[in-house]
């Protein structure tokens, strides 16, 4: 038997079908999903992310910004979760549906 040549790694290869939240919104929305990836020069691969809201709202990005953290976040979140670690940080209390205690114990958001 002939050896086939070996195959080479594809980068990000289950980037079609994922999902995204942006940290601030992108054409007013937040909530994405890869519809398309394109192969770019130089090894690039290319994004194509739908609104999940609004489907004719279309991007391309590159995937490795997807990786961001500070612009990208794996998954739908929930707006208020996006936000949530910020308020944490600033007050010390969270919603207890979000998983969290609020800082006086009782659960109650005002």
């Amino acid at each position: 038997m002939a050896r086939s040549k070996p195959r080479q790694k594809q980068r990000f290869p289950h980037l079609l079908g994922s999902k995204w939240t942006s940290a601030q919104p992108v054409m007013g929305w937040r909530h994405f999903q890869v519809t398309a990836r394109q192969q770019g020069e130089g090894g690039l691969v290319f994004a194509e992310l739908r609104a999940v809201c609004d489907p004719q709202v279309r991007l391309w990005v590159n995937a490795a910004t997807l990786k961001n953290r500070a612009l990208w976040q794996a998954g739908w979140i929930p707006c208020g979760l996006q936000d949530a670690a910020a308020d944490r940080e600033a007050t010390g209390s969270l919603r207890p549906e979000l998983g969290f205690i609020t800082r006086d114990g009782s659960g109650n958001v005002s």
